[in-house]
């Protein structure tokens, strides 16, 4: 069987309930909150989260650093990075003039470090343009009110509108406070060929190291930095995002033929 985790409560019923219903084999998907919890640390969700991880046969996840955790906790980890989403629009070149358009991939949740890139719209001021995706109601009133002209709230759009705004933007800026957590917006950029901006931790680095660029730290100043460096780079950024998309999915294809022999190979010696 199959599962996804989170949801954690989903996953400890269907490995509590394999003694009564056939003691079949569980693979399991484990995203980084069901690893390293980081919006419920409260007991008893860590001690839930290693033990979905040492009873599951097989778990899943996106980096090796998270498998070393996998492993720890007395699992069997493999590891398989997200696929290249398949863009319902093609890829264009948005050439760069005087206001470099930023597209900001927020949810507003807890791992997100939206005040600071607030802080570093209004360092950066008129040549930058900021539009932030998601539901502006999950930010306080008082950043909401205070953000700077330069920042526009899209609110929750469609998807096809989603991708649209990516490819209409010079660059995708998706940061995450969550320890080795790989971001869903940079697969998007990497498949619309978009420049990006991402938090540099280590599982990060490995995958996007040539076509992004990463900030210091989450402070204000060092993105504004970070954005700067961007916009005397973006030309010569593009045609490494033309060439890396081909070899990301042509590494993807060999790391998923392997994932799949070895999820058979304990099914052939039972």
């Amino acid at each position: 069987m199959f599962i996804q985790n989170p949801s954690l409560v989903l996953a400890t019923l269907v490995l509590l309930a394999r003694p009564f219903l056939g003691r079949y084999r569980v693979v399991m998907d484990a995203h980084n909150e069901a690893v390293t919890p980081f919006t419920f640390t409260q007991w008893p969700i860590p001690w839930l989260a290693r033990r979905a991880l040492r009873r599951a046969d097989v778990t899943i996840v996106t980096n090796e650093a998270l498998a070393k955790i996998v492993r720890a906790a007395g699992g069997r980890a493999l590891i398989l990075p997200d696929r290249l989403p398949t863009a319902p629009i093609a890829p264009k070149s948005v050439p760069l003039t005087d206001e470099l358009q930023v597209m900001v991939v927020a949810t507003y949740a807890a791992d997100e470090p939206i005040a600071e890139i607030l802080d570093a719209a209004r360092e950066l001021g008129a040549g930058y343009r900021f539009s932030f995706t998601g539901n502006p109601k999950k930010l306080p009133a008082e950043q909401r009110d205070r953000a700077p002209a330069n920042v526009r709230f899209t609110g929750f759009i469609p998807e096809h509108d989603y991708w649209v705004l990516m490819a209409d933007s010079h660059v995708m800026l998706d940061l995450t406070l969550k320890p080795n957590c790989l971001v869903c917006g940079a697969y998007e950029a990497l498949a619309l060929q978009k420049p990006m901006v991402l938090t540099g931790n280590p599982a990060t680095r490995d995958l996007f190291d040539k076509v992004a660029l990463f900030p210091a730290s989450e402070r204000g100043a060092d993105i504004a930095a970070t954005l700067r460096e961007l916009r005397t780079r973006y030309d010569a950024l593009l045609p490494l995002l033309v060439a890396e998309g081909p070899l990301f999915t042509q590494r993807w294809n060999t790391a998923a033929a392997s994932l799949r022999d070895a999820l058979a190979e304990p099914a052939r010696g039972a």
